[in-house]
């Protein structure tokens, strides 16, 4: 999901020493064991990540709670349908535009918009 820091994840020596990621994604096709699914983390203020993907579809989802060890970091999952496969062709067409992370009143509070991204980290007004 993400190699790199992240705000409200302390710091260790090994880590780089670029701003921390307020969010993350990661999406996978269907396995014998899971459906396909896209998932990640977000920082705390997040109660929801909506999800933007190339043909306008929006997803939104609520967050939850990790172990206490990250009591500082939200995460998020859902399924995706059926039908979605990610290959290296189809990626563009396939993968989040764009993923926010959403306040309780609904305000941006983080925003990952890959393509566009600079080590992990996008404004958030690219996310709308």
């Amino acid at each position: 999901m993400a190699c790199g820091p992240f705000v409200g994840i302390g710091r260790t020596p090994e880590s780089r020493t670029s701003p921390g990621m307020s969010i993350t994604v990661g999406a996978g096709d269907a396995t014998e064991g899971l459906p396909a699914n896209i998932r990640g983390a977000v920082i705390e203020p997040a109660s929801a990540v909506e999800i933007r993907f190339p043909d306008a579809t929006v997803l939104r989802v609520p967050t939850f709670a990790g172990p206490e060890p990250l009591q500082h970091v939200r995460f998020y999952a859902a399924q995706l349908p059926a039908n979605f496969h990610m290959t290296p062709d189809n990626v563009t067409s396939v993968f989040p535009s764009w993923v926010a992370g959403l306040d309780a009143t609904g305000n941006v509070v983080a925003c990952l918009a890959p393509r566009t991204a600079k080590n992990g980290i996008s404004a958030l007004s690219d996310c709308r």
